[in-house]
């Protein structure tokens, strides 16, 4: 599995960092004072999000590949998506629950913030405590300096570019937000279903380890999100808020740097695209569940 090479051309690649520096920029359009207001008004409650999705994920994301051994590609996925922020889905799906949405965008804002630095460096940083993802890297002769500072850049200046504009331009960020929001996120989902469908011999020879992996990944995931709520006792909206934003990753950042960087290892590419179409299903299911609970 790990000698398996996704079908990605080189044009689609170009086209998914170009999708990916759209997302950010849209991201960057959408960022107010508002946002951050609740950092300081519910401090408790924003450092949950950020501990759980930054430290607690990841770590134990590192935990379950050890227990689980699955091949060291497949481990090197799981901590790419767990290395990722939040995403928009999450502010989406918070909506429906009828979770806090304004601490779920503040959640999203931050982590995608933070992204540009801490995505990049924990990839590196909880891959090298796993003996076979660390032995994998180095195989594909990664040069991570040169990894990190490319991976910095290419989420910083669309980044940089959208807070110019929104802060500059508040009329044109208001026009521009909710469309590039929404087109950047559309084509993104688009991609990564035709990326699972151009590939899906290798899926379905894989099906066996993907599917099982991905979605225990991903319940762990929503578990410590809601566990963070409780563990501060946060209200009930609180809580479903922190699930979706520890749950529902920006897997499309993570494709978009393994298919960049790591030389289209298939398993780790496998698992994050799959991830980009389970993690909706989940977070669907999830908020229907919500909102039976509520009706009861």
């Amino acid at each position: 599995m790990d000698d398996v090479t996704l079908i990605i051309d080189v044009s689609s690649q170009r086209m998914l960092t170009i999708f990916l520096a759209l997302i950010m920029f849209s991201v960057a359009l959408g960022l107010k004072v508002e946002h951050f207001i609740e950092l300081k008004k519910r401090p408790r409650l924003v450092f949950a999000g950020v501990v759980g999705q930054i430290i607690a994920l990841p770590l134990f994301t590192l935990l379950l590949t050890i227990i689980l051994q699955p091949p060291p590609s497949v481990a090197l996925g799981m901590i790419v998506v767990s290395s990722c922020p939040g995403g928009n889905v999450s502010n989406f799906l918070t909506s429906i629950s009828r979770g806090d949405v304004a601490l779920s965008v503040t959640l999203t804002a931050i982590s995608s913030i933070f992204a540009v630095l801490l995505t990049p460096i924990s990839i590196v940083f909880w891959s090298g405590f796993n003996p076979k993802v660390s032995a994998l890297i180095q195989s594909i002769g990664l040069d991570v300096k040169d990894f990190l500072v490319q991976t910095t850049f290419m989420l910083l200046i669309p980044l940089i570019l959208g807070m110019v504009v929104a802060y500059k331009g508040k009329k044109v960020a208001k026009f521009l937000y909710q469309p590039m929001r929404f087109i950047s996120f559309f084509i993104l989902i688009g991609f990564i279903v035709v990326t699972f469908v151009n590939n899906y011999a290798n899926f379905l020879a894989y099906a066996n380890i993907i599917v099982p992996t991905v979605i225990l990944h991903n319940i762990m995931a929503l578990l410590i999100g809601f566990s963070a709520g409780k563990l501060i006792s946060a209200p009930m909206d609180s809580r479903r808020a922190l699930t979706f934003e520890v749950g529902i990753q920006n897997s499309g950042l993570g494709l978009v740097i393994l298919l960049g960087f790591f030389q289209n290892i298939g398993g780790a590419a496998m698992i994050t695209a799959f991830w980009g179409v389970w993690h909706i299903i989940s977070g669907l299911i999830l908020s229907g569940i919500f909102t039976k609970l509520d009706k009861k």
